[in-house]
């Protein structure tokens, strides 16, 4: 009897002992895979589920997704909404801006300087982005910039940040509520 509990606790060291090198050969071959761009990591992810986000149809106005704020046409569907739902109520664009014009278009200028031939300014970029703090201020600021810029906001973004630093602005835009409270 006493052999028999031996060989079973032998035989289950020896599964769990194999168990443990199977997972960790899994996450070594998924670092290897997300090394060499055969898994996506985390991050790029992040940013694609962003990038479909942002082409989401701008007519309806989503909660639960603040990547639609890159969409420089979200802005008019918050007022929409916000003054279907409060009616007779109007939404204030004034009070909900924060920032002057000249500031907007300051964001818009230190968003496209950011990228630089000998090194980018991602510190610049994350300040505009923790300066705002609503979705329709978002999508205000994407408008401006493709109105001034002739460029969408989120690609010019995507095209010399890598998605680990996208992640950053990702997690800071994540908790933005749509509007200002009154």
């Amino acid at each position: 009897m006493a052999e028999s509990t031996a060989t079973n606790t032998n035989q289950n060291i020896n599964l769990a002992f194999k168990l443990a090198m199977a997972g960790m050969g899994f996450i070594a071959l998924k670092k290897l895979g997300e090394t060499f761009g055969i898994f996506n990591t985390a991050e790029e992810n992040q940013q694609e589920e962003a990038t479909a986000s942002a082409s989401a149809s701008a007519t309806q106005t989503y909660t639960n997704n603040p990547y639609i704020a890159f969409n420089p046409n979200y802005a008019i569907a918050i007022v929409k909404a916000y003054n279907k739902k409060y009616y007779p109520k109007v939404f204030n664009g004034v009070y909900n801006m924060v920032f002057s014009q000249p500031q907007y278009l300051k964001f818009v200028t230190e968003l496209y300087d950011g990228k630089s031939l000998f090194g980018d300014d991602e510190e610049k970029i994350y300040g505009v982005f923790r300066q705002i703090t609503t979705q329709w201020q978002l999508s205000l600021l994407s408008s401006l910039f493709y109105y001034f810029k002739k460029k969408d906001l989120l690609e010019y973004l995507k095209s010399f940040m890598n998605p680990s630093e996208m992640a950053v602005i990702f997690n800071i835009i994540k908790n933005y509520p749509q509007y200002k409270p009154a």
